[in-house]
Order: C-alpha cells, then structure tokens, then sequence
C-alpha cells in the first residue's frame, strides 16, 4: 500500500490534471461480523462487534485502501473442555475475555450519482482472535489463553449519501470467498470532495 501511495503522489506531483482526479479519504464506522471458531472449528460462527477504520485512494472509478479492526467477540459456542483438556467456566463474553483483530488490503471500484455512492470491493488479509477463559484444574482457579489465525478473503458491496461535499455516510455488507463468514456495517468517511 505504500508503494500505491507513494505512486499516486509521485504522479500528482508530476501531473496538475491527475492529482485533480485523485480523492484521499478517511473512514470510521461499525462492523457486526461472523467467523468461523479459529480454535475448534465449530460448525456455528462466532459473532463480534468491531470498530473499523481505513484510508484510501480514488482515481476517477478505481479505489485502493488499508482497513483495520478491532473488537470483541459477543457470541461463541465456546472453547470445548475437551479442546483444552480442562473444565471451562466461563463460555460468553460475561466470564472471558474475547479479542479480534484484523487487518485487510482492499481493491475495489465505485461511482457517484448526484449525492449517492455505490461500490464494489475486495479485501484480502488476515484475522486474529484471542479467546481467555477462567477454569478450574485440580481444584485451583487459573486462566487459559487459546489464540487462533485465519485468513480472510471478502467481497463486499457498499452505498452512501453525501452529507456535505466533505463528508459521506454509507452501509456496507460482504460474504467471505472462503468459508460461511458475512459482514455488515455502517461508516462515516472525510474525503477531499464529492467529485
């Protein structure tokens, strides 16, 4: 992505017409997503709740930009006791401590008519999920921490309405290429104009 950027900059500095082209945009929002249980490979998803950022680049359709997320998970079917080999007390957000991090490249396209936009995208990059668990063993009282990688591969639509010629609001739903995941959120996003 830094190559992308230094590129477009590269190229706008060289081109007065190109850098007109060219919108820089900031976004934040919400995200409500499942994901398959990196740890036992449940068949029912876990649920999270994120917070979500990026920063990205148009170029008149084409569309590039770095996304982060961070949250927690709200719904799991739980690390089994026979996955850890010991009683697990708590299985929900209320007795353990769930985290999920994740990080995408995105590729994508999108048009504007009058006030609204709409677009099309591919995120590639990859998950982390930190499960903590309060259990017993041997009449004691400890925690058990279970880590879990994945991949993550999307296709996502996306619609907004600009607000001002600064500022847009938007929705976005994805389906995962790989597995039965899905996502759903909403963003706020600063761009340098409406063009």
């Amino acid at each position: 992505m830094r190559a992308a950027v230094a590129a477009v900059l590269l190229l706008g500095a060289a081109s007065p017409a190109f850098a007109e082209q060219v919108q820089v945009l900031v976004e934040g929002g919400g995200v409500v997503r499942s994901f398959d249980n990196p740890v036992t490979q449940s068949p029912e998803p876990d649920l999270g709740l994120m917070l979500a950022w990026r920063v990205g680049v148009t170029y008149r359709q084409v569309y590039l930009a770095v996304e982060g997320e961070v949250g927690g998970v709200v719904r799991t079917d739980g690390i089994a006791a026979r996955d850890l080999g010991t009683e697990v007390l708590g299985q929900s957000p209320h007795h353990g401590h769930l985290e999920v991090v994740q990080g995408v490249f995105i590729a994508g396209a999108r048009a504007t008519h009058g006030r609204s936009v709409f677009g099309v995208e591919l995120a590639a990059g990859g998950r982390r999920v930190d499960y903590s668990f309060a259990t017993r063993e041997q009449h004691r009282d400890d925690r058990v921490w279970v880590t879990g990688d994945s991949k993550v591969v999307e296709a996502r639509a996306r619609a907004g309405y600009w607000l001002t010629p600064w500022i847009s609001a938007g929705v976005s739903l994805g389906t995962s290429l790989h597995d039965q995941s899905w996502m759903g959120g909403f963003h706020i996003a600063v761009q340098t104009d409406r063009r």
